[in-house]
């Protein structure tokens, strides 16, 4: 998936830091069954699908992080993600 174009505010830029790095913590923390190692690719895909539910007018880091877990696991359509605790 090429990377959506667009242009994000500080505000948008910090939630969609937040939602990648909840993201990625939920796959290294094991809760995705059969997800690929292929780290460099995985990340640039919910990199992408973060961007283009943003460019769509999401607004909320909850789902921003199930746009990134699709890359991942198609299995998390349409569900919410137990917000991470941060340690």
């Amino acid at each position: 998936m090429p990377f959506p174009t667009g242009s994000y505010d500080f505000a948008i830029l910090a939630l969609m830091r937040r939602a990648f790095d909840d993201a990625w913590r939920h796959a290294e923390e094991g809760n995705l069954a059969g997800w690929a190692r292929d780290d460099e690719a995985v990340r640039r895909e919910m990199a992408a699908r973060i961007m283009g539910a943003a460019n769509l007018g999401e607004r909320n880091v909850e789902n921003l992080t199930v746009a990134a877990l699709r890359a991942i696991d198609g299995r998390h359509v349409g569900k919410q993600v137990a917000p991470v605790k941060y340690r």
